[in-house]
């Protein structure tokens, strides 16, 4: 079996046998002798075969967590389908690993992944009641400083805005690798379906990171040390950075809400950083429709 990857010098594709992770090889283009990646190191790295090995499992449930990826559906982990398909020129790669519950592993058959995904809801939501929801003009807990915590007005509700000078005290001091919360706040969700973070960011120097978008309900305590792994259950969304030194760019980070009745939920923002030193910019959190 071949392992597809690129050199981590020059970035040009590099082909090894999958037996052959553990021993040097040389790129032909530039010349640079390294270590090929493990499937954890190179998400998207791909294999020339038609199922993904316990390894590329394994790193696949550790960046999608084990709770089926279906918005919605707390099923536990069962099943990996492939989101865009091998017959559709789909990579045996981690990135196109998706983990799902065996109810929905079962309907998605070869079909797109987000025409799918799009039906799949449309049908779940077709089966949850309608509720009468009522909100006050007061709730039992302060606004979080910085933020704003209002009840919804038209299809947008802001949650939290910062400007560039003030997000850069939200960074943590160093990159060691461990998840950090950077900050947290709570909302009603009323007639909103997802959370959306818009942000600036750069990086100030060569590394990775990875920021997340975190949703749980009111009243709860996610492991935050967790997060990044198997056992972090809760809703997320996840956006890798893998950045040089000066970096610059703008993402949006999507967590759908499950169909339920109106709650109280936190939204959070935490980050993973290895070496990239990465700065949040000016950013906006807010639910919508």
């Amino acid at each position: 079996m071949n392992w597809h990857y690129s050199c981590p010098q020059c970035r040009r594709p590099v082909t090894v046998d999958w037996s052959a992770l553990e021993v040097q090889t040389q790129c032909m283009v530039c010349g640079n002798v390294h270590y090929p990646p493990t499937p954890q190191e190179d998400r998207y790295a791909w294999l020339e075969a038609e199922e993904w090995t316990p390894e590329m499992k394994e790193a696949a449930l550790i960046l999608r967590g084990t709770v089926c990826m279906v918005p919605g559906c707390y099923g536990e982990y069962e099943a990996l389908v492939y989101r865009v398909p091998l017959s559709q020129e789909g990579k045996n790669a981690v990135d196109n690993l998706m983990p799902v519950c065996n109810r929905h592993a079962a309907t998605r058959g070869e079909r797109d992944w987000n025409e799918w995904l799009a039906e799949a809801r449309l049908q779940e939501q077709k089966d949850v009641p309608t509720f009468d929801i009522t909100f006050t003009k007061h709730d039992d807990e302060p606004p979080p400083q910085g933020g704003m915590f209002v009840a919804p007005v038209g299809v947008v509700q802001p949650i939290h805005a910062l400007g560039e000078a003030a997000a850069g005290a939200l960074m943590p001091p160093d990159c060691d690798g461990k998840p950090r919360l950077l900050f947290a706040v709570p909302f009603l969700r009323g007639p909103a379906t997802k959370v959306e973070l818009d942000y600036d960011w750069q990086t100030m120097a060569a590394g990775k990171s990875r920021l997340f978008l975190l949703v749980w309900p009111r009243g709860e305590a996610p492991e935050i040390n967790a997060l990044g792994g198997p056992k972090f259950t809760w809703l997320y969304g996840i956006k890798e950075h893998l950045g040089v030194s000066g970096e610059r760019g703008n993402n949006r980070i999507e967590v759908f809400l499950p169909p339920a009745p109106a709650g109280r939920w936190t939204a959070a923002v935490a980050i993973i950083e290895e070496g990239c030193q990465f700065k949040l910019g000016e950013f906006v959190l807010a639910a919508s429709t």
